[in-house]
């Protein structure tokens, strides 16, 4: 397929294609791929769809620094969906994100450690590959 074809296909001018969260990302694949891979995404946990949309949001502070992407980031990072140990009660501002990653809850790992393998392992079940699954964080 040529690039121009893929881009009119995903309605996609630029480079990429940007999903603000998990009902967008499968509302997208619900119009473009076949049923046995659009299925992949109705087996998210909510657990799991509640870390996919606080990593989204999270991106997003850190791209644009602004009062509504801070604002988005404080309701994904309170929702009750979301791993006790991702959580949070007080605001996390877009220059506390980056303390908000590194704190170890009592879990005993950093945050982003817990968002990378969560990441790794909704991605190996999305798109399986042959032999070893994909690992971020040993």
């Amino acid at each position: 397929m040529e690039i121009a074809t893929a881009r009119r296909v995903l309605g996609v001018q630029e480079a990429t294609r940007s999903l603000r969260d998990t009902g967008e990302l499968k509302e997208f694949a619900g119009r473009i791929l076949a049923k046995k891979y659009r299925e992949r995404l109705s087996r998210l946990s909510r657990a799991e769809e509640a870390t996919l949309n606080a990593a989204i949001k999270i991106r997003n502070v850190l791209a644009h620094r602004s009062a509504r992407s801070v604002e988005e980031m404080n309701v994904a990072l309170r929702n009750g969906d979301l791993p006790t140990s991702l959580r949070v009660l007080q605001d996390v501002t877009s220059r506390t994100v980056g303390r908000y990653l590194l704190s170890t809850p009592r879990q005993g790992r950093p945050r982003y450690e817990h968002y990378f393998s969560t990441l790794a392992d909704i991605a190996n079940r999305l798109a399986p590959t042959r032999g070893r699954p994909t690992t971020i964080c040993p």
